[in-house]
């Protein structure tokens, strides 16, 4: 995984109602980030190093704004690491499913290990679009 900022990364993209998605991000600024969630982003994280070194982001407001429930991301987060649903906490809207950022602050691409768990969690309901360009 690159650190470099502008360095193309792969991502996990799970919508309520829609096939999770792996794609290649190849300008992951800030404004892309807001743009998939549709909001402000909110970081969410494992809740030990012993996950894995992974990350996600998802509207901050979700909650407020009334966006639906996202039972997928809710179980596969959970699954990896996230404490959110043993505190009663559950995902909405879409939520992006990234690396842990670096030392200085760059988010890198989604974790071998994590895609592994995602193929395994979804199996064929999972849409691999890194290699589709546009």
């Amino acid at each position: 995984m690159s650190s470099n900022p502008n360095a193309p990364l792969t991502v996990l993209v799970i919508a309520p109602g829609i096939a999770p998605t792996l794609s290649v991000v190849d300008d992951p600024t800030l404004d892309f980030w807001q743009g998939i969630v549709d909001g402000y982003i909110e970081p969410i994280s494992p809740a030990d190093s012993d996950s894995g070194a992974w990350g996600a982001f998802c509207d901050e407001e979700g909650k407020i704004k009334g966006k639906p429930l996202n039972i997928a991301a809710t179980a596969f987060a959970d699954v990896i690491g996230w404490m959110g649903l043993a505190w009663g906490d559950a995902l909405v809207g879409t939520v992006v499913f990234c690396g842990a950022a670096d030392h200085d602050g760059h988010t890198l691409g989604l974790p071998d290990l994590t895609i592994e768990h995602a193929q395994a969690f979804f199996g064929d309901a999972l849409i691999d679009a890194r290699g589709v360009t546009a």
